[in-house]
């Protein structure tokens, strides 16, 4: 059962990992693409992107202590 956690933590910070490196590139692609480096909408996106796949790779990446 351990082995299983293992398993389904690295692919739960893999997928963050993915998410927070979509975010980054969603804002600089969208931004570079349309001119747009100050559009709230964008920003929207971004913070929310960045924030869940940051907190999701930070909660994951924490040792078992016991």
């Amino acid at each position: 059962m351990d082995e299983e956690e293992n398993i389904i933590q690295s692919i739960a910070r893999w997928f963050y990992l993915i998410v927070l490196f979509l975010g980054i590139a969603f804002y600089l692609s969208w931004s570079s693409m349309y001119n747009a480096w100050t559009d709230v909408g964008v920003y929207a996106i971004t913070i929310i992107m960045v924030s869940f796949g940051l907190g999701g790779t930070l909660l994951y990446s924490k040792k078992n202590e016991e």
